[in-house]
């Protein structure tokens, strides 16, 4: 099982290789208990985050990952992927603007 470092990096890269837009990540460690890192990223539309998020999803299970939860289906403008350590939030842009979830953690 890689560790969390490790496994951020390979999530932001596969984010990037497949075209997530404005990737935003942060450590958590000192606001929660409930993670160590948080990672934003917007996809284009809601087939393209559920897309993103399936990549992710398979990233964790090929690296034993217990995949804690996925939040949303293919007609979510919002995916929220908990791989315990790391949760990551894959928005279309108007969710994203409406939310400004790194405002919250930043």
């Amino acid at each position: 099982m890689p560790r969390i470092p490790e496994l951020l990096t390979s999530i932001i890269s596969i984010l990037e290789d497949q075209k997530a837009t404005e990737i935003f990540y942060t450590s958590v460690k000192k606001h929660t208990s409930l993670c160590s890192y948080i990672v934003v990223a917007s996809a284009r539309s809601t087939k393209h985050a559920y897309a993103l998020s399936d990549m992710v999803i398979e990233l964790c299970e090929d690296s034993s990952l217990p995949l804690a939860h996925r939040e949303g289906d293919s007609s979510s403008e919002w995916i929220l992927i908990d791989a315990g350590s790391i949760i990551v939030h894959v928005m279309t842009p108007e969710m994203r603007a409406l939310y400004c979830l790194e405002k919250l953690w930043h």
